[in-house]
């Protein structure tokens, strides 16, 4: 699988938010026109009208059911296929063709042949709470400042119970009805063409249909390396919680962390507090995606940036609680990867393809189309992909990705466009890991996965939905669609009998789709602060008057200009450059500036238009800490391989290793039963972190110094939390030589901290923090284990021979630089000087 690498010394060596252009004719095309807005969206929109797709005839073919062959117009990360096919297994779940003509790939000769208009990967949910998906949307007056004043309306309680009576019979999420809400929830998902929902409930029972990404491997069924946390508060999460967070980013062992935050106005001390806490805690890591952010800043959108973290927007729901929404043309024109979800039915969208038609109204009437319509596509597919972690599976077509292909019928002359205005009805065909879970009944035919599947008419449109997967199951999998309404129409009645309080509006079983146009004035924006509508003198509806507003187009009630050029960010293509004309506009689809989408770039951080990936584990080489082509099977290993959980080569615990070439750093001080060195790879200078490890000999004496050379043979072992090599004997280290110690990494003090940015990839390195001072002279009083703590939270301890070193440094004192041998022990990570000459006062 490929990771969104979080190796953070890549990530600072490409950080500028002033970022790349990925396409420079059109920059060069926006420079022409001084940097308009809506720019893009105009030359994309030309561009397909110059060249409207000519769609070639196909004929559907009844063939094998194990092999299906879609036919259309195909939306791919980065570009059009007027006439292409894709070809999918169910037998393996995975795409096996992309292309013009997939008429050569294994199982295409008998395939079955669905036709469609459009083609292309299944949309993404990055945000819901499917759970209370039965409700119906939640009506009130008010707008809100921020979510804990909703959360405390008894109006808002009193709707909601229904939702909670199915499910608190015997349990908190494991009601009589649990199951058939979820299951609701995710035909719902399905019926409109998506397949994986992040905020989901249900254990067992909830481990078919659309993958549920927040669950078990059974529940989402992308492997056992695909692996997300979530927080729908922050506070929710201790400091040990969020520290293991910050470690699974960096190392690649964790690929998500999507938590609520900033859900409020700018002004808000809770909302803002939630963005200012993520910042603090350094979670703002590649991998980190914001639901909400309504209440960030520009800084606090240029600090998002800087990290690669990303913006899960749901503008349906923020425009019903508080009339008003996150700040999204700041974050693009930041480089802020922008997904979309619809959060749940009580103040959110239907589903996602409504949640497009609510972010596309309001790009158009208040944001002057700053969006592209490929940028508003890029939302629900690989935008959401990359929100969720699962960028390198789901969000775009390519072979050896899970079989998640969505089918609609729509206007291929532009198929971004038919995207958009898709409706239920123009769900053509879903396959789920290449599984046909609902479509057109002809699409369906030959292609169903069991005999249990059922009609369903959808606005006038013979459908087909597959739901009961077996005959008899403690889970419900025997429950039909037909089943699972009527089972919850009847709870509801009953629970609304039973609750002398019942409000009936809110007890009504919220349907799988709507028939009627979505209506769009539900995203209109306006709150008593904001009057929402655009009129003479304010063009864009934001309150300030045009003669007076630093972006008159572009609605942006609370201001902000970062580079004090007197164009407002909601406008300014590059907010962090005054001379805007000659700025390159950062591409959120492509981060590095390369030319290839993010989608499609096997190291979208780093530039690497060649694309090499010397080991073939899916990482190009310029982002991969470990790019030899070492393999599981082979018993030596670079010291990346045995540190990086995320490379392929990566032992188990307890499997015998062998490094070589590796460079004696530092040695343990103190004799008796817990000896160790260090050692450092030799052949690099240890730039992407991974470099070092911890060889321990127990009573045994190691017989090293700093400088030697060695080949060492042992058991590898994460020994609380250190990954370490045990030698059997003496026998097992070979002194071969010796070397120059490699110098020590120049890093910033709080990343190699407790729970820093840096502390895990490097673990056992040399590293120098610069112009740092004391802060607590004895961090462990009253105890006295000789550690001093310096700026950034950093402790310095006195491990490494043969320092001597005593906590007797007064709080104040200065360091122009301390280098040490960074370790971890006891809860925290430690910087070991060597001797004096690493203390450099």
């Amino acid at each position: 699988m490929l990771k969104l690498l979080a190796v953070l010394l890549v990530v600072a060596a490409c950080g500028s938010t002033s970022g790349g252009k990925g396409d420079e004719g059109e920059a060069e095309s926006e420079s022409e026109a001084e940097a308009e807005s809506e720019s893009e969206s105009e030359s994309e929109s030309e561009s397909e009208s110059e060249a409207p797709c000519e769609p070639a005839a196909c004929e559907p073919v009844a063939g094998d059911a194990a092999t299906i062959l879609l036919r259309g117009t195909l939306v791919l990360p980065s570009e059009i296929v007027c006439n292409g096919e894709v070809l999918v297994s169910r037998a393996s779940g995975l795409i096996a063709c992309v292309g013009e003509d997939c008429s050569g790939a294994e199982g295409a000769a008998g395939a079955t042949v669905v036709c469609a208009d459009l083609v292309l990967p299944a949309l993404v949910n990055p945000h819901d709470h499917a759970q209370y998906n039965t409700a119906p949307p939640w009506p009130h007056d008010e707008k809100f400042d921020d979510r804990t004043q909703w959360q405390g309306d008894d109006d808002y309680h009193a709707w909601r119970q229904a939702s909670d009576d199915l499910r608190s019979n015997s349990g908190y999420w494991t009601g009589d009805y649990a199951c058939q809400a979820m299951k609701w929830a995710e035909s719902r998902s399905i019926v409109a063409g998506t397949t994986a929902i992040q905020g989901t409930s249900g254990g067992n029972c909830i481990e078919l249909l659309a993958r549920d990404l927040d669950g078990s491997e059974d529940a989402h069924g992308l492997g056992p390396d695909y692996t997300m946390e979530t927080a729908t508060f922050l506070s929710w999460l201790d400091s040990g919680e969020l520290g293991e967070i910050r470690a699974g980013l960096v190392s690649g062992e964790l690929d998500a962390f999507v938590v609520h935050a900033g859900e409020g106005l700018t002004s808000r001390a809770p909302a803002a507090g939630e963005l200012a806490a993520l910042i603090e805690n350094n979670l703002l890591l590649p991998g980190t995606a914001i639901i909400h952010g309504i209440a960030a800043t520009p800084a606090d959108l240029a600090s998002i940036a800087t990290g690669f973290s990303q913006i899960v927007w749901s503008p349906h729901s923020n425009v019903d609680l508080y009339g008003v929404t996150t700040p999204v043309t700041t974050a693009k024109h930041l480089g802020v990867s922008v997904s979309l979800g619809p959060d749940w039915t009580l103040s959110g969208s239907m589903n996602q393809l409504d949640e497009l038609k609510c972010a596309d109204h309001i790009n158009a009437k208040y944001y002057a189309s700053t969006f592209s319509d490929a940028e508003m596509v890029a939302m629900v597919t690989s935008s959401a992909a990359r929100a969720v972690g699962a960028e390198g599976l789901l969000g775009a077509l390519a072979a050896g990705r899970p079989g998640d292909v969505l089918a609609l019928s729509g206007d291929r002359r532009n198929p971004y466009r038919a995207v958009i205005d898709a409706e239920v009805a123009d769900v053509r065909l879903v396959l789920v890991g290449g599984v046909a879970l609902y479509g057109d009944a002809d699409a369906m035919a030959g292609v169903e996965p069991n005999a249990w599947c059922e009609d369903l008419d959808v606005c006038g449109a013979e459908k087909r939905i597959c739901v009961k997967i077996s005959e008899d199951d403690e889970y419900g999998y025997d429950d039909t669609l037909a089943q699972i309404e009527g089972d919850l129409g009847a709870a509801l009645d009953e629970a609304c009998a039973a609750n002398p309080d019942c409000i009936p509006e809110a007890y009504a079983l919220y349907p799988l789709f709507a028939c009627d146009p979505f209506d769009a004035s539900v995203c209109d924006f306006g709150r008593d602060d904001v009057p929402g509508e655009p009129s003479d003198g304010d063009a864009d509806g934001d309150g300030v008057a045009d003669d007076a507003d630093t972006c008159p187009d572009v609605f942006d009630p609370y201001g902000g200009d970062l580079d004090a050029d007197g164009e407002g960010d909601a406008c300014d293509l590059c907010p962090l450059a005054a001379d805007t004309i000659a700025c390159e506009a950062p591409d959120a689809n492509d981060f590095d500036g390369d030319g290839l989408a993010n989608a499609g770039d096997n190291c979208p951080l780093a530039a690497n238009a060649a694309q090499d990936d010397n080991d073939g584990d899916g990482r190009g080489d310029s982002c991969d800490p470990c790019p030899s082509d070492g393999t599981a099977e082979d018993a030596t290993r670079t010291i990346c391989q045995v540190r990086s959980t995320a490379d392929p080569a990566h032992p188990e615990e307890g499997d015998s290793v062998t490094v070589e070439g590796a460079v004696v750093t530092a040695v343990r001080c103190g004799g008796g039963a817990s000896q160790a060195f260090w050692v450092q790879d030799g052949s690099s200078t240890g730039a992407s972190g991974w470099s070092g490890l911890l060889v321990y000999t127990g009573a045994t004496d190691p017989g090293v110094a700093p400088g030697d050379v060695v080949t060492v043979t042992g058991e590898y072992d994460e020994y609380y939390g250190v990954a370490q090599l045990e030698p059997s004997t003496s026998a097992d280290i070979d002194v071969t030589g010796s070397a120059s110690v490699p110098a020590a990494l120049v890093v910033a003090a709080a990343d190699v901290a407790t729970g820093g940015a840096l502390a895990e990839a490097l673990e056992s390195m040399l590293v120098r923090v610069e112009d740092v001072e004391v802060t607590d002279a004895n961090p462990d009083a009253p105890e006295d284990y000789d550690e001093f703590e310096v700026t950034g939270g950093l402790r310095v301890d006195d491990y490494a021979c043969p320092s001597a070193i005593d906590n007797d440094y007064a709080v104040g004192a200065a360091f122009e630089s301390i280098t040490g041998l960074l370790y971890y022990g006891f809860d925290n990570a430690k910087l070991a000087p060597r001797g004096a000459d690493d203390l450099d006062p």
